[in-house]
């Protein structure tokens, strides 16, 4: 189980696991006894009546009547799903480590290895495709052999429609529509510290920046988020800096050359990139490392002029959202928050301007795991109801105590609630250790830049 760890003791360390009520955090009941685990989000999609379907550290999550349904990892293969989609006919396709999983919105029970990709091989990432809305897009691949595959029947088939050339390693994957279909990948290319490859004739071939002069910076980390519908599309990239605080560099020429458009408030990452109703609005959403309680531990930027100047930052409130996500919807925004654990009033929430939220996905709306899983889902399962009290109903039909049926719920026995008072130096020392420990991850994912991690 990929979970946000918290571990228990006079020393709080936190552990990135990849990277309406009153919100409130975790506190250890007993102390020096393992690790909590903290259920965060990562990423949402909607359904054909515009409920959210979420990715989470744990699984994916989808709405159910008044309820949102779990699935965990472990019927996807066992990899935590960072990349997912749903299709307008309610299919949902799922990147995963042994090929795309593919189900029904209303059928959690059932999940197949789609057709057309070798068993056993890497998924990193599946998109759809926005100018044919049966067309699916799938990076594949591992070490040095990658490969684009396309599915035409929304994700039941795939075919290869490009393999790169040995040595090129791209991590991500971007589709836009500006008027005709453009594909980015991105990632190290064939060595640099950040390369682009361009392709225009819908994959058949690709034109690669190796590498991208103003964003090759091999002490830097750059990730591609996003591409605008404008001809040639404004592509946007976030950067990491040294002083812990990231940036966002645009792209007028498709990576010929880029330049810094926003420097986000110090020790903010990003948590978030949507374009608006039009291309002239772009959305960007930060959090800071730490949750402090304070509005200035999130921010949200928006531009009304394609991402060359912003407005002044609209702060969070106490509740959130500290972003995880952001997507502009059917003339709303949502975002992924961190819930309870993270002081968030939710993992989902919708909002018409900006500033004032209303929850859609918090742990009040989380169900246990469907029966039809549950024998595959047995540490989610454990940890949903030792942690949560979301527990499914025993063979008696009372409510199942988890806890006391599996090892994996054991941890550090948390629950939600106030934590007790502590003293300012101790409360100092956790946080100069969590922010160490982070600190420490970053550098040696940026180190790593250049390699595959699987």
């Amino acid at each position: 189980m990929a979970r946000l760890l918290m571990v228990c003791g006079c020393v709080a360390v936190l552990l990135a696991a990849s990277s309406p009520s009153h919100a409130l955090p975790i506190q250890c009941v007993r102390p020096n006894s393992g690790p909590c685990m903290a259920a965060d989000t990562f990423d949402l999609q909607f359904d054909s009546v515009n409920r959210p379907v979420v990715t989470m550290n744990f699984g994916v999550v989808f709405p159910e009547g008044a309820a949102h349904v779990p699935v965990c990892e472990e019927a996807f293969g066992g990899r935590t799903p960072q990349s997912i989609v749903v299709t307008p006919s309610g299919f949902m396709a799922v990147a995963a480590r042994t090929g795309v999983y593919r189900g029904r919105l209303n059928d959690a029970c059932t999940w197949t290895l789609a057709k057309g990709i070798a068993d056993n091989t890497f998924v990193h990432q599946v998109i759809a495709d926005p100018s044919a809305p049966n067309r699916l897009w799938a990076l594949v691949g591992a070490g040095n052999d990658r490969g684009l595959y396309v599915s035409e029947d929304q994700g039941e088939t795939f075919a290869l429609r490009y393999a790169f050339p040995s040595g090129q390693v791209w991590w991500r994957l971007v589709a836009v529509a500006s008027p005709q279909l453009r594909l980015y990948v991105a990632g190290p290319g064939a060595g640099a510290a950040f390369s682009l490859g361009v392709s225009a004739d819908e994959g058949f071939s690709f034109v690669v920046r190796d590498a991208v002069g103003e964003l090759s910076d091999p002490l830097r980390t750059t990730i591609l988020l996003g591409a605008s519908t404008q001809t040639p599309p404004r592509l946007f990239f976030a950067r990491d800096t040294p002083a812990v605080g990231d940036e966002i560099w645009m792209s007028t020429d498709e990576g010929l050359s880029a330049a810094r458009v926003l420097q986000l408030p110090p020790g903010h990452l990003v948590g978030g990139f949507s374009l608006g109703a039009t291309p002239q609005t772009v959305y960007v959403a930060s959090r800071t490392l730490l949750v402090s309680g304070r509005a200035e531990d999130a921010a949200l930027f928006v531009s009304s002029d394609q991402g060359l100047t912003w407005a002044p930052p609209v702060n969070g409130g106490a509740l959130g959202p500290r972003f995880r996500c952001l997507k502009w919807h059917q003339g709303a925004l949502y975002a992924c928050g961190g819930g309870v654990d993270a002081n968030d009033a939710f993992y989902v929430g919708r909002s018409l301007d900006g500033q004032t939220w209303e929850p859609l996905v918090t742990t009040q709306t989380l169900g246990p795991v469907p029966a039809c899983l549950r024998d595959r889902c047995l540490d989610t399962t454990a940890w949903l109801c030792g942690t949560y009290g979301i527990c499914a109903p025993s063979s008696d039909g009372g409510v199942g105590d988890a806890s006391t049926e599996t090892p994996a719920a054991q941890g550090c026995r948390c629950r939600v609630g106030r934590p007790q008072a502590s003293h300012g130096w101790m409360g100092m020392g956790v946080w100069a250790a969590v922010l160490g420990a982070l600190l420490r991850r970053r550098r040696r994912n940026r180190d790593q830049a250049r390699k595959l991690s699987v």
